[in-house]
This record gives structure tokens, C-alpha cells and sequence, in this order.
């Protein structure tokens, strides 16, 4: 049976009971219609899936003349006192009470009387034409604390030609922040509370033949106390941004077809679950529950097919299950089950991918089809033999990623989400924990493509609400997450806590009996945290580890493993806080120099050879805080912790898990499989003869260094005892003195005491004596030109409007080296062709480079030409955007 939550049953009560009859006629709209077109010629289409995030319109209320409650900017105070590890910390608990009922019914009330007093004020007032993805303000670099925060609309006027009467016709939203109201043609229809899940909005009995509807969203990214993330944006620890920021779309199907899992809520059903239950590198079992619906007017009699598909298009498999009865408006779900012989292991290094093809047949007519890309793989994780994959003892590298841009938000195209994730596979990186939130759909597709391993979150960060309807909404974001992305071979953990909220046991304890509700046990494994409790039941423990010596936890012998002494772990976070809070020495930016980011380097060095050597195989891996900088709702400057900046461009740290990588070897979305050789020092002017230390990561056996043509230097991989930290606050006692290493696959290269002399520094490394990669770095000089370039990790700049790419102008002299010392050159950009610069125009540079984020402003393929000015230099660069 399908399930209902009470707030189904309460809203739809209420939107039989109120409408609104719209200002204005739709006639009179600004915005033209959007008539639908079918992909084929003819009617006979199964499914259509059709881009609806073009010709919408848009207003922000913000405004001194509109009122809405609460929606001007939040001004907080900037909080210096947070400096130690303990202080990040700031719990929110709460017990709000009321019935959840009664909660619903106040909800769709007030959404009706402030449409009723907003709508009005503004349907007059001039809309600024959009695409989306869309973000409601472009905000400052560091937005921070000052996050424009409040209510916006967006509309759209569209048309449905009578070919589709009698489809089944949903507009699907795959994310809006936060709170959203929708009307349709005057009435509610529809409310969704929670900024990261997808729902979709029934249009089934809308007027065909061409005659103009109209859909408006209400939102409101303020947060609410009664659903999840609930921690206001003033002490959040990241940013909510704002507006329709993801892809829409409408889904047209015959009234015979595969349900949305989702919007079905069926435990352990809906849609199609695809399982891999038993798998050997002979053979797997494949095992596939589809849902059906018969929304037409009578019982009917279907067959599902099944095929699975190689890449070249090849069935190796299928299955037909004949003669389904479905009773008219019910539903039924279909078992089926086949063997796949000496099946392709989906794997981190080589992620095969497989199609599957679900076809349903009525009468003998194709009446849906759904085809999705799977992968077969096996996942164990113990605490004797960790985590493996495909019986494959395998640590779990990884880092933990926000999914915003600087300026835009979460307002991402799914090109610029792939480019993300290509970045963090280069890195050196094979696992991915997405903080804190379900992310767009498409950075599961390229995990899917690129072999990267992901744990899956719930929205959640330190707040907690002990009433019914808070905990009833956490454990729907916990199924629909699930129903969303069960089917991913990528996603290897399901994190169904409310990250660093420390709720009763209870609740702990039915967060992960909910998540095994939906996915079974032993094929399927949750995470979340044990701090605070004395039971939790977590497959794969969160814990930092306290050991009695050196620990990070200084204040306390709470040794949060022993929670759960007989299960594996996995460090969620590590390389930021714990170095000095909000002073953290791991915080840098490349401006900061050489120093700085060396510091930074050595903190998670030392941190992450001390996971491997200390706590495995029982802690099967851990993941960087963070891949990428970010601005911070809780803070009011950058928040400087990644191995990357906001703009992508790389600090010293991502050299560390770049060169452990196995030279020479194959690996899925690593396009340059060479050697790695990397000098961690500018070498910029000193005094002449000064001892400096030179570290060189490299996967190498062996390092050469050579100043200005002369050898000074030859050894073999680091070998240094591992010894303890010293002062977490400062840095260190004894930064990078050839050791801490030992349980790195490979160690870095300390040279000690060279003498500084300007010119040409290089490193050279040699594999079985023979040469195969070099660095050169050269002491900076007066730059002479401006390097243009723009970063499509991977994929061409798309013409669809929504697209962005980060375009990078570096001065530099005659060697080609980067003025890395200079921090205060202006640069001036301008764009001609089918882009916008988003942000400002003049930039400084950082350590030499300015960046400026272009954004695609057509649907045209088109040439787009930047130019970059300073004082004294000029350049262009010509960039193609394709379809």
C-alpha cells in the first residue's frame, strides 16, 4: 500500500477548502508561453522527460514597501571568542510541542494569507526574465553572516498541447530553497518544507488545447524550526543561499507507468530498486523490484521486461515477468531476478557501468519505458578486515564537499557539478562525503562515471527539534534520499544522522531501523555519529579517535569508538578545527604564501598517516575538512580550510593525496596518469645562501634536486619515526622533519638546509633509475604577460544559460612563472559573445592570479572572446560554448 504522511492528508484537506483567484489574467502576464513540444514525431512516446527551467520570471521581495514578516538581510555580530576546538560546538536543542496536525494546518494557512497579502503588491511591479538554475541574490565573495535572507517568487506561463490529454503531466523539482508554496492557475497545490529533496506538483487535470496555465513558487530560504537543516543562517555552519537552484523539469507518462519513488513514499519500493545482492567475480545476482501504476479506468493485465545493457548497447540479460493484474487506481510491485555471467565490476579505478531498461508493455503496447544507468559491485566493512569492495581491501580516501560556487550559491549547472567531482578524483581522492545535505542529482551521475565513492547525508547540522513533526520530517528526508539514490553504485554510505546534533539514542537508533526499512542489511550500510551517546547502532561508526597520547581531544577521555566497540569506523572530518578553531593554522589562503600553506599541508600529513598507521584496519577510512573553500552562515570572512580555494585553484595539500597515487596506472577520471613530482616551495627571493627546507611529493622511488644546473641533493622517500604532534594551536613543534610518513603509500621527499640562491630550482624523478617526471620552479621576475585561460575540467562550456566556468588570468614573467608574491595588481575583464561575467569585473589578483566566473547567457552555441587589462599588459582569450 502507498503511504501517507499526515501532512498529505492535512494539505490536501485545506486546498479543497481555499483558492485564489490571481490579480491579473494570465493573458496579461509578461512572460511568453512555453508550448510543449514531444521529443518524436507522433504521439506514441512512452515517457518524456522536458527541460522546463527556461522563460520564468522572477521577483525578490526585499524591499521597505512589502511587508512579509521578517525579510530583510539577518545582521549579526561576528563571534572572535570561537577560537579553540571545543568552541564550534553550539548545539541547538529545542522542544517546540503543538500536534504535528495542527502544526500542517497552521502552515497551509499562513502560506495562503501571505500569498494573498504579497501577490497582489508585486504582480504588477517589473520581473526580471530568468533560467534556471537560479540563485534569488548574487552575493558578495564572502557573503557570510550577510546572506540576503527572505521571500521571492518565481512564475512561469506555459501550454499543453491536447496530444497530451490523458498523460499524466508533473512538474518535478529537483531542489528549492528553502520553503516552498505552489500555486497553480490560482490555487495551492502544493507546499514543500526543506531545501535539498525533490518533489513534483500534479498537472494532470490542467486545460489542454493550448490554453495558457500559469505555475507561481513562494519561497522562503529562511530556515524553520519544524524541518531540518531548523539552525538559522547567523549560526549555521554553511551557507543555505536561495531560489529555484536546481533543474525542473516535466514528466509526462501514459496513465499506465513506473511510479516515482519518491513521490510514492513506498517502503522499500516505488520506482525501480535495482540490487546486487550476491556478486563474485563469476557471476552476480541481480535482483529488481519495479512499481507500476494503472491510472486508467479499468483492470488491466501488463508484462515488465527487463534488460540489462553492456556499453556497447549489447542485452546480456533479460527477464520477463507476464500476465500482472492491476486493479483500476491501484498499483503493484514486480519481482524479477536474473544471473549475469563474469559480470564488470563497477570499481573506484574502472567504474563499469551498465544500462538498465525497464519496459512495460499494456495489451502489447509499449506504454513506459525507463532506462537508468547501474553498476554490480560488492561492499563488506568490518572491524577486522575494514572496508572492502568486490572482496578488495580498499582505504577509503576521501574529503568532504560543499556543492556551492562563489556569487551563485548552489545555483550550479550539472556540467559545473561534474567538473567538481572530476577535480576531486584528480586530487587523489576516491571517496566523497557530501556535507550535510543531499546533493544535486547529476554529482551522483559523474561518482557513478568517475569511480568516486560517496557518503550520503540528510540535511542536518547541531539542531535539533524533540517535537513530532521535526522527527517526522527527518525521517521522510531519510526515505526520500534513499528513494532517490539507491540505484548509484557510487554511494557506498548512508549517513541518515543529523550531523553533529547529538539526538536522544532513540532517535538515533530509528534513524538507521528506517534506513534498513528501506535498503536491506548486508547490502547496505549506514553511518552517523556516537558522540553523546551511550547506544547507537550505526553499520560504520562516525568517530575521531582518542588514544590516550597526543590525542585532539584534549579535554576529555571520552573515547567515542568504544560506543560501538564491535563495529568498523570512519573519521567524517579532519586537518581543520582541530588545529586551532577558527584560527586554525590548516587555514590558508594561496595568498597567505609559502609558509602558510605548508602549515596547513603538514597538519593534514601528519593527521591522516596517524588514521591509517593508528586506527586501522577498524577504521576503514577518512575524509579531509575540506576539498574546497566556502563562506560560512555562522562567519563573517571565507572560511579558508580546503586542500583548494573557492575559485578551484589548488594549494599546496592536494599535492599530498595527488602523489599517492600508483604511477603509471589507470585510473578512471585521472586524464594525466604520469608520475607526480611536486616542489611545495615557490622558492621566491631570499638571502643569498639562507638553509631552506625543500619537501617534494612524488609518487617516485627516488628524487634529484638540482639549483641552477648543480646537483644538491638525492634521496630516497622519507623514513622518519612517527612521533607526536606537539602543539595543535601552533602548528607543531617539529613540522616536516622527514617523518610521520610511515603509513603513507608514498612518502614525500625532505631536503634540509639548501642554500637559497635565485634561479632555477627542479626536482627530478626516477622510477627503476630511469628518469619520468620533473618540476621546475623558477624564483619569480617581473611579469611581462597575462596568462588567459579557462577551466572546463572535462566538459565543454555549455550553451544553456545556466552554465559556468571558472576563467583565470595569471601574471607572469619570462620563465612562465606565476607572481605569486603579488596580492594587490588589478585586473580588468570584459566579455563579448553569449556570456556574463558573474561578480565583479575588476578583480585583484591572489598569489598572482585573478579569477572571474563566466556564465553562460545563451542557448545558442556560440564564440565568446575575454579580454584581460592591467596598467601595463592586455590579452584576450576565445572560448566556444556548445549545445
Amino acid at each position: 500500500m502507498k503511504k501517507s504522511t499526515p501532512s498529505h492528508l492535512i494539505i490536501f484537506t485545506f486546498l479543497s477548502l481555499f483558492s485564489f483567484c490571481i490579480t491579473n489574467s494570465l493573458e496579461a502576464q509578461r512572460v511568453k508561453p512555453d508550448v510543449l513540444h514531444s521529443f518524436q514525431k507522433g504521439s506514441s512516446l512512452a515517457r518524456e522527460k522536458i527541460n522546463f527551467n527556461h522563460g520564468w520570471s522572477f521577483f525578490r521581495i526585499d524591499s521597505s514597501n512589502i511587508k512579509s514578516g521578517k525579510e530583510s538581510s539577518v545582521k549579526t555580530m561576528y563571534d572572535t571568542s570561537r577560537k579553540d576546538f571545543s568552541s564550534q560546538f553550539l548545539n541547538e536543542y529545542i522542544s517546540s510541542g503543538g500536534n504535528a496536525s495542527q502544526q500542517i494546518h497552521q502552515e497551509v494557512e499562513k502560506a495562503i494569507s501571505d500569498f494573498n497579502r504579497e501577490y497582489p503588491a508585486i504582480v504588477k511591479q517589473k520581473w526580471q526574465s530568468i533560467s534556471l538554475p537560479h540563485t534569488a541574490k548574487i552575493e558578495p565573495l564572502e557573503s557570510g553572516i550577510n546572506q540576503w535572507e527572505g521571500v521571492c517568487y518565481y512564475r512561469k506561463t506555459f501550454s499543453i498541447p491536447s496530444k497530451y490529454k490523458g498523460k499524466k503531466i508533473s512538474i518535478a523539482f529537483e531542489g528549492a530553497m528553502q520553503q516552498s508554496d505552489i500555486w497553480i492557475n490560482g490555487k495551492l497545490v502544493s507546499q514543500h518544507k526543506g531545501g535539498y529533496t525533490p518533489f513534483s506538483v500534479d498537472l494532470s487535470e490542467l486545460t489542454f488545447d493550448n490554453k495558457l496555465n500559469e505555475v507561481i513558487v513562494r519561497l522562503d530560504n529562511r530556515a524553520g524550526k519544524d524541518f531540518p537543516v531548523g539552525k538559522s543562517l547567523k549560526k549555521n555552519g554553511f551557507n543555505y543561499w536561495s531560489g529555484i537552484y536546481r533543474s525542473v523539469f516535466l514528466q509526462v507518462t501514459n496513465p499506465v507507468h513506473i511510479t516515482d519513488a519518491v513521490k510514492m513514499n513506498k517502503v522499500s519500493g516505488g520506482g525501480v530498486f535495482f540490487r546486487t545482492p550476491v556478486v563474485t567475480k563469476d557471476s552476480a545476482v541481480i535482483l529488481i523490484k519495479t512499481n507500476v501504476i494503472n491510472e486508467r479506468a479499468n483492470d488491466i493485465k501488463i508484462i515488465v521486461m527487463q534488460e540489462l545493457k553492456d556499453k556497447t548497447g549489447k542485452v546480456i540479460a533479460v527477464n520477463l515477468a507476464k500476465d500482472k493484474v492491476i486493479g483500476m487506481g491501484k498499483d503493484i510491485d514486480v519481482s524479477q531476478e536474473f544471473t549475469v555471467l563474469k559480470p564488470i565490476l563497477w570499481f573506484p579505478d574502472s567504474p563499469s557501468l551498465y544500462t538498465l531498461e525497464t519496459t512495460i508493455f499494456d495489451n502489447g503496447k509499449v506504454v513506459d519505458v525507463l532506462k537508468q544507468r547501474v553498476g554490480i559491485r560488492k561492499l563488506t566493512f568490518s572491524k577486522s578486515e575494514g572496508f572492502k569492495i568486490n572482496d578488495t581491501s580498499l582505504y577509503l580516501t576521501g574529503t568532504n564537499c560543499h556543492q556551492d560556487y562563489p556569487y551563485i550559491g548552489n545555483a550550479l549547472s550539472k556540467d559545473a557539478q561534474y567538473r567538481d567531482m572530476k577535480k576531486i578524483k584528480e586530487a587523489g581522492f576516491n571517496c566523497v562525503r557530501l556535507a550535510h545535505y543531499p546533493h544535486d542529482p547529476s554529482v551522483y551521475e559523474a561518482a557513478d562515471e568517475l569511480g568516486l565513492m560517496l557518503l550520503n547525508s540528510i540535511p542536518g547540522w547541531q539542531f535539533f527539534n524533540n517535537n513530532d513533526l521535526f522527527k517526522q520530517r527527518v525521517y521522510r528526508d531519510i526515505r526520500d534520499m534513499i528513494h532517490r539514490d539507491r540505484n548509484h553504485p557510487s554511494v557506498i554510505l548512508w549517513e541518515v544522522n543529523l550531523n553533529e546534533s547529538y539526538p536522544p539514542d532513540a532517535f538515533r537508533i530509528k534513524s538507521h531501523d528506517i534506513a534498513h526499512e528501506e535498503l536491506p542489511s548486508g547490502e547496505y550500510f549506514t553511518t552517523g555519529e556516537t558522540y553523546g551517546a551511550k547506544e547507537t547502532h550505526w553499520d560504520v561508526a562516525m568517530n575521531n579517535w582518542y588514544d590516550g597520547k597526543d590525542s585532539i581531544f584534549r579535554n576529555t577521555t571520552e573515547r567515542v569508538q568504544d560506543v560501538q566497540p564491535n563495529n568498523p569506523g570512519i573519521i567524517k572530518e579532519y586537518a581543520d578545527w582541530e588545529y586551532g578553531g577558527l584560527q586554525s593554522t590548516t587555514r590558508c589562503t594561496r595568498a597567505n604564501g609559502e609558509k602558510a600553506m605548508l602549515s596547513a599541508l603538514w597538519n593534514t600529513q601528519w593527521e591522516h598517516n596517524s588514521d591509517i598507521g593508528n586506527y586501522g584496519p577498524r577504521t576503514v577510512g577518512d575524509c579531509t575538512w575540506a576539498m574546497f573553500d566556502n563562506n560560512c552562515g555562522g562567519e563573517k570572512n571565507m572560511q579558508e580550510w580546503g586542500i583548494a580555494d573557492i575559485f578551484r585553484l589548488s594549494k599546496f595539500t592536494h599535492f599530498l593525496f595527488r602523489s599517492q597515487l600508483t604511477p603509471f596506472k589507470t585510473i578512471a577520471g585521472v586524464e594525466n596518469y604520469n608520475p607526480v613530482v611536486f616542489i611545495a616551495n615557490w622558492w621566491t627571493d631570499k638571502k643569498e645562501n639562507e638553509k631552506e627546507k625543500v619537501i617534494v611529493y612524488s609518487n617516485c622511488e627516488k628524487i634529484v634536486l638540482t639549483l641552477n644546473g648543480k646537483k644538491i641533493g638525492e634521496q630516497l622517500p622519507d623514513s622518519g619515526p612517527d612521533t607526536q604532534y606537539g602543539v595543535f594551536d601552533k602548528g607543531g613543534d617539529h613540522p616536516f622533519d622527514g617523518g610521520n610518513c610511515t603509513h603513507l603509500i608514498h612518502p614525500p621527499f625532505t631536503f634540509n638546509d639548501i642554500p637559497f640562491q635565485k634561479g632555477e630550482l627542479k626536482a627530478v624523478g626516477y622510477i627503476h633509475n630511469q628518469k619520468v617526471a620533473e618540476q621546475i620552479v623558477f624564483t619569480p621576475q617581473t611579469p611581462i604577460s597575462i596568462k588567459l585561460e579557462a577551466d572546463f575540467s572535462g566538459r565543454p562550456f555549455k550553451a544553456d544559460k545556466a552554465d559556468a566556468v571558472f576563467v583565470y588570468a595569471s601574471l607572469i614573467d619570462k620563465n612562465g612563472t606565476v607572481a605569486c608574491l603579488d596580492n594587490s595588481t588589478d585586473l580588468e575583464f570584459s566579455v563579448t559573445g553569449g556570456a556574463k561575467i558573474i561578480g565583479p569585473s575588476n578583480v585583484k589578483v591572489r598569489a598572482g592570479i585573478a579569477t572571474i566566473l563566466l556564465q553562460s547567457d545563451t542557448l545558442k552555441p556560440c564564440e565568446v572572446t575575454i579580454v584581460v587589462k592591467s596598467k601595463a599588459l592586455t590579452n584576450l582569450v576565445k572560448i566556444k560554448m556548445v549545445k
